[in-house]
């Protein structure tokens, strides 16, 4: 502690399987600011289900960097990232965005054929899109629920049962 400044010198923080991410940055104990610059390797950086997030869900390992802050009163979340092994990721659309207050997201993300995805049409008949593909995708999501996606996925593998209503399985 500096100054009134909980100072972060190479800070490990480890996730539920003992990877590792090292924080760098302040946080001004008065103004309520903070300023991180994070650096991590194959971490656990979502771990959630359905219950806990209707929109997206899954876990999913990055490696790469982020920087985040908290300047003019809104959390700021910058990320630049590739996927590993063994993540999954959930994507109903049935399942409207909830607005998220005071956030912002810009992630720059090499996906790879280690990212499973599932695109949810309607879990109760099965109509799923399940791939593995690889890409550039950029993400951002505002603090008034705006998201946007940018970028190009290319599918390598996939698996698709297309239903109609409970009358057609193929």
């Amino acid at each position: 502690i500096v100054n009134n400044h909980l100072l972060f010198r190479n800070f490990y923080m480890k996730d539920i399987h003992g990877q590792q991410a090292v924080l760098n940055g302040e946080y001004q104990f008065w103004e309520n600011r903070y300023r991180l610059d994070a650096r991590f390797e194959k971490f656990m950086v979502l771990n959630t289900g359905f219950a806990d997030n209707e929109s997206f869900y899954g876990q999913v390992y990055l490696s790469g960097l982020a920087d985040l802050d908290n300047h003019n009163g809104v959390d700021n979340v910058t990320v630049n990232a590739r996927t590993e092994n063994d993540s999954r990721l959930y994507l109903p659309l049935s399942a409207g965005m909830t607005a998220v207050s005071d956030i912002n997201l810009n992630a720059n993300l090499e996906v790879n054929d280690k990212l499973n995805v599932q695109v949810i049409f309607d879990p109760t008949v099965g109509d799923i899109l399940k791939t593995t593909g690889n890409g550039d995708i950029k993400i951002t999501f505002d603090k008034d629920g705006n998201l946007n996606m940018f970028g190009e996925y290319q599918i390598a593998k996939g698996d698709y049962l297309f239903t109609l209503s409970n009358l057609v399985n193929k």
